[in-house]
């Protein structure tokens, strides 16, 4: 199998111990170049025919991490059907986009411990992704014959694969693959991927140590390791080091410098070699197979069936008419002896053990959001799984303050920053944040912050606005 990884800004093969690196070109929109496509195809093509052979090996393409996104999903043990097409149906509820319209990294998660008697479960981790990111390389790949007319191509997620170089011994680490402007941050705990994350920050800001451990600090596991191409890693490492702590360790990952040798390709490659199911791509929509038709026969005794059961029924009342008109009469009776505020109680508890606090999420939102944050679009579901986007004016860091305000206020059990981005010049910053809610007996109650009072000598004239006590909560829009 020849492994193939596609960065930002470079292209990386490996076939054996012989590897190729290649620049790589992208448009404003993420696309890859037609001008870097052709100086790509023309490169592949020179190395992959040195040997001078025309049947390639199968090929297996890695993808960066942008337009990634991580879940877990949990299913019973004994569901029926393509366990890919039920997990699609779980992320449709919690992603806005359309199944069809996405491709699906899925892997199988060891068991976690259970209680006696408790129903079976099984967890996976699922990388979703839109299927028109991958079209740049789907279609690259068949022009330089991996894969014949009408086929479909081998997918995986670089920064998954990478997981498979590392001894986790049940503890939370992470990986850094540094780039040249931006690197992605994968957090793993002691059974698997948990999120990724792109971080703005490359080999071009070595300087700026101070900005990448603020952008780590809420990230980092027990054991950190640091990989990268063109990049002083053992610089990095040890400069990181001086700003954490003690406890946490950093370190480099142990990845030969040689053209093509990658991370993403050798943890690829080393769970090939393990025969383990590496982060392949399931392409393929959820389609609805139409029923057969039932044959005659079947179709006759349905309705001779049918007809034995209605005359039955009636048959059956008409025998059992006057017992059952007792009996109704004695639970109308038991009925009237009871009092009614029990059972009012009871369906107050229901409603309220059995609703999520919109409310109080809402509230303790709008307290932690800067001045002048704008959320366009928050989605909240019934288990306490929390997504929001949205835009702030001015200060770069935020994001990173809201998210820490957020976590402060005791109503978070985990709150993920997973995406922010400058814009207009840096004036402005959209993010993209994630959070679970604690359970209920340990959330701490939500208690609104008393408006300012005013001292007597300090009113405003009779013929000027009073000026808001507060200032003006973000504006949230409902999606």
């Amino acid at each position: 199998t020849i492994f193939i990884e596609f960065k930002d800004s470079s292209v990386h093969v490996l076939d054996g111990e012989e590897g190729l690196d290649l620049p790589l070109e992208r448009d404003l929109d993420g696309r890859i170049s037609s001008a870097s496509c052709a100086l790509l195809e023309n490169g592949l093509r020179g190395f992959l025919q040195r040997h001078g052979s025309s049947a390639l090996p199968p090929a297996l393409c890695s993808i960066p991490a942008r337009g990634v996104i991580v879940r877990r999903v949990t299913l019973p043990a004994a569901a029926k059907g393509p366990v890919h097409q039920l997990v699609k149906l779980q992320l449709e509820a919690q992603l806005p986009v359309s199944p069809d319209d996405l491709g699906c990294f899925l892997t199988r998660l060891r068991a976690p411990e259970q209680s006696a008697g408790s129903p079976a479960l099984q967890e996976f981790v699922v990388a979703a992704v839109r299927k028109e990111i991958l079209k740049d390389y789907s279609g690259l790949l068949p022009r330089l014959g991996f894969y014949p007319p009408g086929s479909t191509a081998e997918f995986a997620v670089a920064p998954l694969s990478r997981a498979a170089l590392l001894d986790q011994s049940g503890r939370p680490c992470s990986i850094l693959e540094i780039g040249q402007t931006k690197s992605e941050l994968t957090l793993l705990d002691e059974r698997g991927p948990t999120s990724l994350r792109v971080i703005s920050w490359g080999a071009e800001n070595l300087g700026d140590m101070d900005r990448l451990h603020a952008l780590l600090q809420h990230g980092l596991g027990e054991k950190n390791y640091l990989a990268g191409v063109n990049a002083p890693l053992a610089q990095i490492a040890a400069e990181l080091a001086k700003r954490l702590p003690p406890t946490v360790s950093c370190q480099v990952l142990p990845v030969p410098t040689t053209p093509g040798h990658t991370s993403a390709n050798l943890g690829a490659s080393v769970l090939l070699d393990r025969r383990e199911q590496p982060w392949l791509l399931d392409q393929s929509p959820i389609e609805q197979k139409p029923k057969a038709p039932a044959p005659w026969p079947w179709a006759v005794a349905a309705c001779l069936l049918l007809l034995l059961s209605i005359s039955l029924r009636y048959a059956e009342s008409a025998f059992n008419k006057s017992r059952v008109t007792r009996q109704l009469d004695h639970i109308t009776k038991y009925k009237a002896t009871l009092p009614k505020i029990d059972r009012e109680l009871s369906f107050l508890k229901y409603i309220k053990t059995n609703q999520p606090p919109y409310l109080d999420t809402m509230a303790v939102v709008a307290s932690a959001a800067p001045s002048g944050t704008r959320i366009d679009t928050l989605t909240l579901v019934r288990h306490g799984d929390l997504s929001m986007q949205g835009s702030m004016q001015g200060n770069p860091q935020g994001p990173a303050e809201f998210r820490s305000k957020l976590v402060d206020s005791g109503f978070f059990a985990r709150v993920v920053l997973e995406e922010q981005t400058p814009v207009e010049n840096g004036q402005k910053m959209n993010f993209r944040m994630t959070a679970q809610l604690k359970p209920d007996e340990t959330r701490k109650p939500f208690i609104p912050p008393e408006p300012a009072k005013r001292s007597s000598t300090n009113q405003a004239p009779a013929n000027r606005p009073m000026p808001d006590a507060h200032p003006m909560p973000p504006q949230i829009t409902q999606r």
